[in-house]
């Protein structure tokens, strides 16, 4: 069985003033970014004779690990690719290193797909309510993504954070005026989302 919730049937005892909207993974399809980039280099290594899924394998367990090292830095991603090279293929030409590097930084320079019904969702919410986004990473890459979004002129207020925690949402609360009893959060990871603005 289905269930719909109108989000405004429970303005009558939850009065809904803003809905706040993280970005990557939320109004974005982040993931796929990455997916690709990733498909692109096991098709590199394949190409000269490594097995796509022990590269597959080893990349996501180099990224896990260089986290510790730079979080969510624009560096890691494309350092793990670098690793992944040096890991299978030990004496790789200069050329193949920075090809590597290239590829595992395209994902922040290219424009990442709304997911489908976002444009629907906005326009709807924008009609009963003032939309916000909140979103955390660095902040030239989250202000790439954010202006190059097709739909921000459904959205009121933006803020870049290093990173979303207690202190940001209530910072970000406190500057646009918004009362956090009318407020509403959509986001898709509990650590850095649902929990902090709770």
């Amino acid at each position: 069985m289905k269930i719909e919730v109108d989000l405004f049937d429970y303005g009558r005892f939850f009065p809904v003033e803003w809905v706040i909207f993280d970005a990557d993974n939320t109004l974005w399809d982040l993931e796929d970014l990455y997916n690709r980039a990733k498909r692109d280099l096991c098709s590199f290594m394949a190409f000269r004779g490594f097995d796509p899924e022990d590269v597959a394998d080893y990349q996501q367990r180099r990224d896990l690990e260089l986290f510790e090292k730079y979080g969510r830095t624009p560096r890691r991603f494309p350092q793990s690719f670098v690793d992944t090279l040096l890991h299978f293929h030990p004496a790789p030409k200069l050329e193949e290193v920075e090809y590597v590097w290239k590829m595992g930084t395209a994902v922040f320079q290219k424009r990442a797909n709304p997911y489908p019904g976002v444009a629907q969702a906005l326009e709807f919410l924008s009609r009963r309510a003032y939309i916000a986004i909140l979103t955390g990473g660095q902040k030239d890459v989250q202000h790439n993504r954010l202006t190059n979004f097709p739909y921000l002129k459904f959205v009121d207020e933006w803020e870049i954070v290093p990173r979303k925690d207690p202190a940001s949402f209530r910072r970000f609360l406190d500057v646009k005026k918004i009362n956090p009893r009318q407020s509403w959060m959509i986001g898709d990871s509990l650590r850095s989302d649902i929990i902090p603005a709770r």
